[in-house]
């Protein structure tokens, strides 16, 4: 790789004016330098931005768990004063490993322990007590089922108009490629989202429809909240994710441009004749063969 085209790249990512004159000129000094892929390579997937910072997992991970031990500092400390002589309920809430969860489980347990000793001190008629408590639990009870199923329909019905809104946008993208081969648009949609999703599986990577922007994204499958870089450190669309995998299993047609640097590669074949001297066209044998060539890669 050429160190000028590394530095050129590095200047993008730290936002450095790369048409600047005096940039320029430097990066005109080492056009003729040449510096390892790996090295390369490195250097670009461990140099960060504040943009790619805040999407790698475990920058995130590190400041997530410092910001989480100040609350497990102190949420100990509460513990242990007003749980001192509940061993079992202080055993539960240590046995959680999540900070969230160890802070909801002990202001739940802390309410059955408050409601329970006042109970014990006879407080007020516990028979009526109890019986309008049941009463009330029971509305709760059936409000928050019809809540809850009422919030399940409109999941549903909002998954479904994303579901159909993602598919027609695929098929837009898809109906705008030209493909090497002469399937209907429907098998080569679903060929290369075979591909496609083998290869985002690979990376680790997965794609989702933002209703905000209205565009496919990449993200992390094990943070979503993360953007997906590559090897080197670049953010990609879909659509650029997309291409490089059809490109690379050979589905997408080349373009008369390539076709061209690949026809002067390639050395001109000899034309086919019979015992008569008379030319064979041997053009769908030809096709045959490259499709099959091109169905095994």
């Amino acid at each position: 790789m050429q160190l000028q085209k590394l530095f050129e790249n590095l200047a993008k990512k730290a936002s450095i004016d790369i048409t600047d004159a005096e940039f320029r000129t430097a990066l005109e000094s080492i056009k003729e330098i040449q510096i390892k892929d790996e090295i390369a390579s490195e250097m670009e997937s461990k140099l960060f931005d504040v943009e790619t910072a805040k999407s790698n997992f475990e920058i995130k991970k590190h400041f997530t768990a410092l910001a989480l031990n100040g609350v497990d500092s102190e949420l100990r400390t509460v513990i242990d004063e007003i749980l001192a002589d509940n061993e079992d309920v202080r055993n539960e809430l240590y046995g959680e490993k999540s900070t969230p969860k160890r802070v909801s489980i002990a202001i739940r347990k802390i309410k059955e322990l408050t409601e329970t000793k006042s109970k014990a001190e006879g407080k007020g008629d516990d028979g009526k007590a109890a019986k309008a408590q049941e009463q009330i639990d029971k509305i709760v009870s059936e409000f928050k089922l019809k809540e809850s199923n009422l919030l399940q329909q409109v999941s549903d019905k909002e998954k479904e108009k994303i579901d159909a809104i993602t598919s027609l946008k695929k098929e837009v993208f898809f109906s705008g490629l030209k493909f090497a081969n002469e399937f209907d648009l429907e098998t080569n949609l679903l060929i290369s989202e075979q591909k496609i999703n083998k290869a985002l599986i690979e990376k680790g990577a997965k794609m989702v429809y933002n209703q905000q922007t209205g565009k496919f994204e990449i993200k992390r499958v094990d943070d979503e909240s993360l953007d997906y870089f590559d090897e080197r450190n670049n953010k990609t669309s879909y659509e650029e994710f997309a291409k490089g995998v059809l490109t690379q299993n050979k589905l997408l047609a080349v373009s008369d441009s390539d076709a061209g640097k690949q026809h002067q590669q390639q050395p001109l074949q000899q034309e086919k004749t019979d015992s008569s001297g008379i030319k064979i066209d041997t053009s769908l044998f030809d096709k045959s063969v490259d499709e099959a060539i091109s169905y095994q890669n």
